[in-house]
């Protein structure tokens, strides 16, 4: 019967060798790198067959840790290879269940923006790709109407199937200075994308959504996203708009805003012709005329949505 001296899976090798000879109290190992410092010391004579229970006692200073080494039959090794295989693919399992539960995990309110009375309505803003700092401008602005403003990353909010914006709808009730009552979330991009299709089914908790130019080319079934709009919608889009393999096109803004009419929502979309995407203050393609008159609908749409800023809600 071959043994197979599992000794060189400390050092990187994996060879076979013959059995020692049994009369000899002390071998040496030969051919590792280690060979100096490792001695074997036989406790008894390897058996004719090995049940991980005959082991030979390995002292190395150079490989710590490394005190009680078994020599094995070649079934006990594909036995001992087989486990050690299962552990390393459960172990990978593990941690790829890990990895993908904290990347699912919604990122907390990037920062809030209390109003100049100290308490307010909630608006919840879903930042685009760019990330919050992008649009902490526009927070701000929209912070200066009266609103307590949570910035959130629209980023945190993709792939998560609406999880990521009810987790934080949920953490936005919870603002220090936020009122009590239903809330309005303004979305951009990416971020508008979400309040567009997710947002939109919260009636519980959202009075109305407002969307700059939001990533619509993800919604592919325009009548089931009609039936899931459950609150009022006001949209923007450039009709210059070409960002990201036309995610924001004017086409698609098009296709949803006559789907909404016929379907009898609450829906309003606002063009800008010399607008492209990202027409914000500090945006890449700032239009101070669209970005006016947008952040001016929008100041009505939120009052129209929310009433009185500073007041707690009223049946909302």
């Amino acid at each position: 019967m071959r043994i197979l001296d599992v000794s060189p899976l400390l050092t990187g090798f994996w060879r076979p060798t013959h059995p020692p000879n049994p009369t000899k109290q002390k071998t040496s190992l030969q051919n590792t790198p280690h060979r100096k410092n490792i001695s074997i010391v036989r406790r008894r004579p390897i058996p004719s067959t090995c049940n991980f229970t005959s082991p030979l006692l390995v002292h190395s200073p150079s490989l710590p840790g490394a005190r009680d080494l078994h020599i094995l039959c070649r079934r006990c090794c594909l036995k001992l290879f087989n486990w050690t295989v299962r552990n390393l693919i459960a172990s990978l399992l593990s941690a790829a269940l890990i990895v993908a539960a904290f990347a699912a995990q919604p990122a907390a309110a990037q920062k809030e923006f209390p109003p100049p009375q100290g308490k307010g309505r909630i608006v919840l803003v879903a930042s685009g790709k760019s990330g919050p700092s992008h649009y902490e401008f526009v927070s701000k602005e929209i912070a200066r109407l009266g609103y307590d403003v949570m910035l959130f990353d629209g980023n945190a909010m993709e792939g998560t199937n609406g999880e990521g914006l009810r987790t934080a709808i949920a953490q936005a009730k919870q603002a220090p200075h936020g009122l009590p009552g239903k809330m309005a979330i303004v979305g951009f991009s990416l971020g508008g994308g979400m309040a567009l299709y997710y947002g939109v089914q919260q009636p519980d908790d959202v009075a109305g959504v407002v969307a700059w130019y939001p990533a619509t080319n993800f919604i592919k079934n325009i009548p089931g996203w009609v039936a899931k709009v459950k609150v009022p919608v006001l949209m923007f889009a450039g009709e210059k708009d070409r960002f990201d393999n036309n995610c924001c096109v004017i086409e698609k803004a098009h296709i949803l805003d006559d789907a909404a009419k016929a379907g009898g929502l609450d829906f309003k979309l606002v063009t800008y012709p010399r607008a492209d995407h990202d027409f914000v203050k500090d945006g890449m393609h700032y239009n101070a005329e669209a970005y006016s008159d947008a952040l001016q609908l929008t100041a009505a749409k939120l009052k129209e949505f929310l009433g009185d800023p500073g007041a707690p809600a009223g049946g909302q």
